[in-house]
């Protein structure tokens, strides 16, 4: 009898790795910021003149408290005056058609994290003096009716201002595509614009997000700088940004990027250069005396000189899966708990890497911790259909945050194992954990039949009891079925479902009792078979044999469905063959070896017959039954006379 064939476990790598380390890690960096412009004179005339051309510069480092950094040194070339705002570079009747000039900053810079520890109230009032960073501008379009819509419509039944700008935030980066290869990489776009084509540059994402803190009359301005970036469309690591300050109250402008995924802070990686009510900010300004016409150009970069301590971790987090050992083609729930560590409003982006054979709809989520709140993450994943049933495949999911902590999980799936549907997942995934007042008041029992046949009905009874001392009205609901309930005091009452099951395999049913406040969820383990099918297969036997020959008759026996065929009994029948062969059970291929010898058979043609018998998990009986030819050739006298008294004793044998 051959061995049967054993799973072998398979595990799986991750495709999609955590970010790595990078500067976006420190508290704080050293940073030496060039600045390098050109002023190109165009003349009119053959002959031509300059007086004097002064190049106005506006971006560039400065010191005040609304800035993240500590300007160490700067260094222009030539030397410069500033004014106001603005540094100018002066030249008396130069003679090149290019001028060049530079501004060499050191700085370091640190992560820009407010301490807000208190709940400010949402809609709250502001100082008159800021009324104009809650108006409408020429691409802070805030008066669009679209874009009052949708702030209010994310904002509705909100009380906690941190919480409104969070959400607004996080739906920009979620639903605005960052594309480079549009024009708005160079032209900036009005924030209707974005928000009707849901795609654009940083300075679009940050001009829709400051659109609809403003129409909601909370104050918001446009900060142009310079930050750190990995993006492969960029020839640089350095490059212009745009994000957005917006003020709060007991805490002051506070930053958030929705590019980088940075509500409620900045990495210190931003170096603020300038803040306005719009984005349309000239960078630099030209006056000249002379016949000629004057352009120019400015370009940004940077060196890390030195870094800091990296930043302390503001979450920790506890990643697990919700069921531990799936069908192939089911979905599962990766639960993730986090905690914020700090006293604190905290905001974190969450990253989920799978294996190839793992997909999720969903690759990031972002998270408002409150000080010292915990709370969980929830995503969807399914498991490919078309894996090898003769493995058990183990599948590591990683989360990471955009801090690089990352922890990391595992589940298995096997041909086999319990199948959970989406609709099935997602009442998993909405399950609320917490204790609630339903699930202390309103005692829920179930059953469900655990083993039925394909397509046949199921019954699922439910019973719910009030423990409580007030009525309550709810919902019991399994699936898309819902049956309403009015229980009083001490009252218990009972609801039944019917449902079937088109595909075989290991499930869960999931049962709701839903009322005026959370659910309670629980889940009955059931079984669909089909009719349980062996079939004869692999026979090996002579077609013909001669009177001394010795031959061997090989077959074996195959479960051919998802049911295990029980209680097995193989009869074999012919010449001197006469075996049984029992088995309690069958989950693979059974092979059989006889030995016998030829002089037993009828002279002619024989056949050698293979019947069996085997029960389902009821008891009902089943058969199958197999006749294979073999042929004796002729036979001489006296084998004849041999053969007759061989095959009389086999019958009175019987």
């Amino acid at each position: 009898m051959k061995k049967p064939i054993f799973y072998i476990t398979i595990l799986l790598l991750i495709t999609t790795q955590a970010h790595a380390e990078s500067l976006y890690d420190y508290e704080t960096l050293d940073i030496e910021l060039i600045e390098n412009g050109q002023v190109m004179i165009e003349p009119k005339y053959a002959s031509y003149y300059v007086d004097y051309l002064r190049a106005y510069l506006y971006l560039y480092p400065k010191n005040n408290n609304n800035n993240n950094y500590e300007i160490q040194q700067t260094t222009a070339t030539p030397s410069a005056k500033e004014v106001d705002d603005a540094l100018i570079y002066t030249w008396h009747e130069p003679r090149s058609t290019l001028l060049e000039f530079s501004l060499k900053s050191t700085l370091r810079s640190s992560s820009n994290m407010p301490d807000i520890k208190q709940k400010i109230t949402f809609p709250t009032q502001f100082p008159a003096e800021l009324k104009d960073y809650t108006r409408a501008t020429v691409h802070i379009d805030s008066n669009d009716e679209r874009i009052k819509a949708l702030a209010n419509e994310l904002a509705e039944g909100e009380d906690d201002l941190f919480v409104v700008l969070f959400k607004l935030g996080s739906w920009v980066e979620q639903n605005v595509e960052y594309d480079l290869s549009t024009l708005t990489a160079d032209v900036s776009q009005k924030a209707s614009w974005v928000l009707e084509n849901r795609v654009g540059v940083c300075d679009e994402l940050t001009s829709l997000f400051i659109a609809m803190a403003r129409s909601l009359g909370i104050p918001a301005r446009f900060v142009t700088g310079v930050s750190y970036t990995t993006h492969p469309a960029f020839d640089r690591n350095w490059q212009p940004h745009g994000w957005a300050e917006v003020y709060i109250p007991e805490a002051g402008w506070v930053p958030f990027d929705p590019t980088f995924k940075q509500f409620g802070y900045v990495d210190a990686t931003h170096v603020k250069l300038s803040h306005s009510t719009d984005p349309e900010q000239i960078a630099t300004k030209f006056e000249w005396a002379g016949n000629v016409d004057v352009t120019g150009k400015l370009e940004f970069d940077a060196n890390i000189t030195d870094k800091g301590k990296k930043n302390s971790p503001r979450i920790e987090m506890y990643v697990e899966p919700l069921r531990q050992e799936l069908a192939f083609g089911s979905y599962n729930v990766i639960k993730t708990v986090v905690k914020n560590n700090f006293n604190q409003y905290t905001t974190a982006s969450f990253f989920l890497s799978l294996p190839s054979e793992l997909t999720s709809e969903k690759q990031k989520q972002h998270i408002l911790l409150k000080p010292y709140e915990e709370d969980n993450i929830y995503w969807l994943v399914k498991i490919v259909d078309d894996l090898d049933e003769k493995y058990v495949y183990t599948f590591p999911v990683s989360i990471s945050t955009e801090q690089n902590v990352t922890e990391e999980t595992i589940f298995t799936s096997k041909e086999q194992g319990v199948f959970i549907g989406k609709l099935q997942a997602e009442m998993l995934m909405n399950e609320n954990e917490e204790e609630k007042k339903i699930a202390q008041d309103v005692e829920l029992n179930c059953s469900v039949t655990p083993i039925v046949i394909v397509n046949q009905t199921m019954e699922l009874e439910c019973s719910a009891q009030n423990k409580g001392n007030a009525r309550q009205d709810m919902q019991i609901c399994s699936e898309s079925q819902c049956k309403s309930l009015t229980l009083y005091i001490a009252e218990e009452k009972r609801a039944s479902f019917s449902f079937s099951k088109q595909k075989i395999g290991k499930f869960e049913q999931g049962v709701q009792l839903r009322g005026d406040g959370p659910t309670k969820t629980i889940y009955l383990p059931y079984e669909v078979l089909d009719i349980p099918v062996i079939v004869i297969k692999n026979v090996e036997v002579p077609e013909s044999v001669s009177f001394e020959d010795e031959f061997r008759f090989d077959f074996g026996i195959d479960k051919q469905s998802y049911a295990i065929p029980q209680q097995i009994e193989v009869n074999v029948r012919g010449g001197n063959i006469n075996e049984v062969f029992k088995l309690s059970n069958i989950s693979y291929l059974h092979s059989f070896s006889i030995s016998t010898h030829a002089k037993y058979l009828r002279e002619g043609q024989n056949n050698i017959t293979v019947n069996v018998n085997w029960e389902d998990y009821k008891g009902d009986s089943f058969n199958t039954k197999g006749e294979v030819p073999i042929t004796l050739d002729d036979l001489q006298f006296a084998e004849k006379i041999e053969n007759w008294f061989l095959r009389v004793g086999l019958w009175l044998k019987r």
